[in-house]
């Protein structure tokens, strides 16, 4: 799949606290990935969805949306109070 940059792509909010909201049109799987690269979790999803991130740690991860159209990468913050 090619990485592209689509409009009506969402993650919100960011920086995360406990809950990651995702808006995507279509069938999508949303990927979350540490700093060193490693799958911390997945999730397939139509339209819209919800991760919890109060498990991950504070940090810097990679969030990838994956769709029949292609791939979007977006910078995730998880950030705690």
């Amino acid at each position: 799949l090619k990485e592209y940059e689509p409009e009506g792509i969402a993650l919100f909010p960011n920086p995360a606290d406990k809950l990651l909201n995702i808006k995507s049109a279509g069938a999508s799987t949303i990927s979350i990935y540490d700093a060193s690269g490693k799958l911390i979790a997945s999730k397939p999803f139509r339209d819209a969805a919800q991760m919890e991130t109060y498990l991950l740690p504070n940090g810097l991860y990679l969030a990838e949306i994956s769709s029949e159209k292609g791939i979007v990468r977006r910078k995730l913050i998880i950030k705690h109070d």
